[in-house]
């Protein structure tokens, strides 16, 4: 099968530690300053993808500056029928966050940090302390004070609620009105990166002491530009100006609403019309929906980065398994011709990926590295008759509906080697059960990359965690593990050797990368989308449409 071309990326690291926050931020003291890791293409360069002729619309001719006035509408991306007022507790929540609550800093996706909630901050590796200056005179929506006790309350509010970040965060405490003190156990160089994480943002101590848990989670108040105005779970959430916003003379938008709608059709339609049914703004991981979009006449600008690998998970763990033979796993690996999926379901969108992190990723293996895989065959052929499996074996590929045609190829392609795989496709909610409870055969899943690579290797792979629990767990990893998390910086090497380890044990077969594709109108000024960390993340406070937009 042919070559599929390949896009350039070039999308820095966007997970890296800086102690020192961009644009102002804090200095860490007794402790050098956190670097990025060494990316492997330069920063800020963001190819369009194939056919997109795009480009941000300058402000209309005329125009002084800012303009009031006008909606957002933005295709959710998750349901929208959770309680999102603790963003820590329903996680998928945070794709509406950024209106409502906020952060004490930001992260762009070129790893530095910038002052938001917090004016300043300091880190003490001595001391094991992170101390946070808050900017002053900022109030919640529902007139309570932004200060050292609201933000400690949330601090502490995390482990008792299940997001603990390993439970390495101690109780925090108010030193004076503005200033808080975050005790930690050991230092983790992912550790910073939760006070820019929305899962982590802060709301208002006074709503839930006075209302409730329950009562919070209904209704959310935190600091940010908009309130809400109406929640329909299962269809949509609308927010309005918020009249008192700590930032003088902003937002400048009425209002920003978030849409469910999962129908891809829909979805292209609300995006491509010019109707008042039309949409803003779309994040799309989905490489033939998001080509269509590209390909149309619709007036969008287009950013493109590095989501998610789309990987394979064997059983490893289950001695009755052929897949608990490394040869069985390798067999796969090598069976997949990677290439050849992407050239027929990547439309310029998706890449070949033979390693769980792509080009830019703290540990990202370089292409000499003798445990990257590739399509062969008949080497694929060679290991299974040396497992004992030259007669070839049935097992099953379970997948969601995501993936349906990919598994379907990859069905065909281990028949060549003499591998019959079942098909199965459970709902949602029932393949998160799989990764709870364990898993027959092959789980087809993702490996997420557009948060911190050390988060993603606990969830996977770390002794302690409870998902993917049918994985294999190599005796050597734990330690490896902690080691590259607990240098003060992130350490390209240290993570590569987390990355290497998969490879030489086979435990995730990575398939390729998934880009995500975010589309913003044209005319939508200073929206900050792209520019941040976590998709999630955006600046309403500063958007606005241009005049005639």
């Amino acid at each position: 099968m042919k070559k599929a071309l390949c896009l350039i990326l070039a999308v820095t690291m966007l997970f890296a530690l800086a102690a020192c926050g961009g644009g102002g931020g804090g200095t860490a003291t007794n402790a050098p300053s956190a670097v990025l890791p060494t990316n492997d293409m330069p920063g800020n360069y963001n190819p369009a993808p194939t056919g997109s002729a795009g480009t941000q619309a300058p402000a209309a001719e005329g125009a002084t500056g800012p303009q009031y006035g006008g909606v957002v509408k933005i295709i959710a991306r998750g349901s929208t029928s959770s309680p999102f007022g603790f963003p820590w507790i329903p996680f998928i929540a945070v794709d509406w966050a950024s209106p409502w609550t906020e952060t004490l800093v930001l992260l762009t996706k070129d790893g530095e940090y910038e002052p938001h909630l917090a004016e300043n901050w300091d880190i003490d590796t001595e001391a094991h302390t992170i101390t946070f200056y808050l900017k002053q005179g900022i109030k919640f929506t529902d007139g309570s004070p932004f200060n050292a006790e609201a933000v400690a309350w949330n601090i502490n509010r995390w482990p008792v609620d299940g997001k603990g970040n390993e439970e390495i965060i101690e109780d925090a405490w108010a030193e004076d009105e503005y200033t808080v003190v975050v005790p930690y156990e050991n230092w983790q160089n992912v550790l910073f990166q939760t006070f820019a994480s929305h899962t982590y943002s802060m709301i208002s101590m006074q709503n839930v002491l006075d209302n409730g848990i329950e009562y919070a989670k209904q209704n959310p108040v935190g600091t940010g530009p908009f309130i809400l105005s109406d929640w329909t779970p299962g269809a949509h959430i609308k927010f309005v100006r918020n009249e008192n916003y700590w930032m003088e003379g902003k937002p400048y938008l009425d209002a920003v609403e978030y849409y469910e709608i999962s129908d891809t059709m829909t979805q292209n339609a609300v995006m491509q019309t010019t109707s008042d049914d039309k949409v803003d703004m779309f994040v799309c991981s989905n490489a033939e929906q998001a080509n269509t979009i590209i390909q149309s006449t619709a007036p969008f600008t287009q950013y493109m980065r590095p989501s998610i690998a789309m990987t394979l998970c064997p059983s490893s763990d289950n001695p009755d398994s052929p897949m608990s033979d490394l040869r069985v796993r390798q067999a796969i690996a090598y069976a997949i011709d990677r290439e050849a999926i992407v050239e027929a379901m990547g439309f310029g969108i998706l890449e070949v990926a033979n390693q769980l992190t792509s080009a830019g990723f703290a540990g990202h293996l370089p292409d000499d590295n003798p445990n990257l895989v590739s399509y062969n065959p008949d080497k694929a052929r060679q290991l299974l008759d040396e497992a004992g499996y030259g007669n070839g074996f049935t097992t099953t590929i379970t997948s969601g509906a995501r993936y349906k045609d990919v598994v379907q190829i990859i069905q065909l392609q281990l028949a060549e080697i003499g591998i019959t795989c079942e098909l199965e496709f459970p709902e949602s909610g029932a393949m998160s059960d799989l990764q709870y409870n364990g898993w027959e055969g092959i789980l087809a899943g993702e490996f997420g990359q557009h948060i911190n690579t050390g988060i993603m290797f606990y969830i996977w792979y770390h002794p302690d965690q409870d998902t993917y629990v049918s994985a294999m767990r190599p005796d050597e990893y734990e330690a490896m593990y902690y080691e590259a998390r607990r240098s003060f910086n992130i350490d390209n090497e240290l993570f590569g050797r987390l990355g290497n380890l998969v490879l030489e044990y086979m435990t995730y077969i990575p398939v390729y990368y998934v880009n995500d594709v975010y589309f913003v109108r044209e005319g939508l000024i200073d929206h900050g989308q792209y520019e941040y960390s976590v998709d999630t993340i955006w600046t309403p406070w500063n958007a606005y449409w241009a005049a005639g937009g």
